[in-house]
């Protein structure tokens, strides 16, 4: 996920929040490599979760939001060998 949308909770304890049902859900990480601006993630988030990465520094868990752009990131396909 980007390193933008993580944030440390009052333990210092890395989070970021995930949209569940129009509300956002603190979720502890258990974090991996870092790599241009993005982390990895090992545990606390789901693969295809939507994860906030704007405005997270003051939201509060069970707050509602509104999704307003979504960006979606594709990884690299296999090209059969074309390039």
């Amino acid at each position: 996920i980007p390193d933008k949308a993580i944030i440390l909770n009052t333990m210092n304890e890395p989070v970021a929040f995930v949209i569940v049902e129009e509300k956002a859900q603190a979720r502890k990480l258990t974090l991996g490599l870092e790599k241009n601006l993005m982390v990895q993630v090992l545990e606390g988030i789901k693969p295809g979760e939507k994860v906030v990465v704007e405005g997270n520094e003051k939201l509060k868990n069970g707050a509602a939001v509104k999704v307003i752009g979504e960006e979606v990131k594709k990884g690299n396909k296999d090209t059969g060998g074309k390039k």
